[in-house]
């Protein structure tokens, strides 16, 4: 599998790895607040997964549904969820607009783990939720 903008430069492992295992603790915790998580495609989803998180995870990029088609369906399956996309401009206006949509619709929208995993990831300088699987892959091989 081939991972773009992965680069993680560890700056002392044995720090790197205890915010591994805080990303693993946040994710267990979403997993009990949260029916699903919105991801932007299967490398996001990997990565939950290595993480530990059991719920769904619906790819955004994957499917064949427009906005409000896709928000309509999440609406119709899940209470509570949480988006993840990246943290670029373009993952943060996307978050922004399924969020109002899915909020519309009487679901609950769980913005603080995103908020959490932000600035886990900003201490190594991260933007995406790939970019853990190269950590991960960097502290475990």
């Amino acid at each position: 599998m081939v991972y773009k903008n992965l680069t993680v430069k560890l700056r002392n492992p044995k720090v790197e790895y205890q915010i591994y295992l805080d990303l693993e603790d946040i994710v267990e915790e979403m997993g009990e607040y949260v029916d699903a998580a919105v991801v932007e495609g299967s490398h996001d989803k990997k990565t939950l997964e290595k993480l530990g998180f059991k719920k769904d995870i619906l790819k955004y990029s994957d499917n064949r549904l427009n906005d409000t088609d896709f928000a309509d369906m999440i609406a119709d399956k899940y209470q509570s969820v949480v988006i993840l996309t990246d943290y670029d401009e373009a993952g943060a206006k996307y978050n922004k607009k399924l969020s109002t949509e899915l909020e519309r619709r009487g679901v609950r929208v769980e913005k603080i783990f995103r908020k959490k995993i932000k600035e886990k990831l900003d201490d190594f300088g991260m933007r995406t939720i790939e970019s853990i699987y190269a950590l991960r892959r960097r502290l475990f091989s």
